[in-house]
């Protein structure tokens, strides 16, 4: 491990919810260039930018940020807009995360949290709701959904006529096919 420097580290004052202006003005508080960040005047607070998530710009680096908004409105959008980057959407741990986030904000719509909140146990409840999902799915819903390819494609050959009579396994091939397959299978016993 290396040590980092004063100018490497950064600190910030983050808000799910946007400030009061009485707030804002009394710490020395203004917006800056940059929708959501507001920089203060005060010395003690120069370097220590205020990052509202209710009005960071609807950007794909903002995206993760917002969803621990306190507006639903940008936390949906937040949402939506991970899900739909493939980066995202192809890791089932971060999937994981964004759903169990969903799930415990659904539970505790209201209320106060319940659990301590760890990324282990909102991994948990994504996993949960995940599974919750796919198993009302039907399989030709699964399939619209994942594409044929890719379900095949986590199965083995053999697994995948795994329970098939041997005219099921067969039917598509020419006898030609089948005569050459069966050559070659002789060839190779000897």
């Amino acid at each position: 491990k290396r040590n980092l420097s004063d100018h490497e580290v950064r600190a910030f004052l983050i808000s799910s919810k946007t400030p009061a202006q009485k707030t804002l003005n009394s710490y020395g508080f203004a917006i800056s260039e940059t929708p959501g960040v507001f920089r203060s005047d005060d010395v003690l607070l120069r370097n220590i930018p205020l990052i509202s998530l209710n009005d960071l710009a609807d950007k794909p680096h903002n995206a993760f940020f917002k969803v621990f908004a306190s507006r639903l409105r940008e936390k949906k959008a937040s949402i939506d807009m991970l899900m739909k980057n493939a980066v995202v959407s192809s890791n089932p741990e971060i999937v994981w995360l964004v759903e169990g986030l969903i799930t415990y904000w659904f539970q505790n719509i209201g209320g106060h949290m319940q659990d301590e909140l760890t990324p282990e146990n909102v991994k948990e409840l994504g996993k949960k709701f995940q599974s919750a999902i796919l198993a009302g799915l039907s399989p030709e819903e699964l399939v619209k959904e994942y594409g044929k390819e890719r379900i095949l494609s986590a199965f083995k050959p053999g697994e995948r006529l795994s329970g098939l009579k041997l005219e099921e396994r067969l039917a598509g091939m020419t006898i030609e096919e089948l005569e050459e397959y069966i050559k070659r299978k002789k060839k190779a016993k000897k």
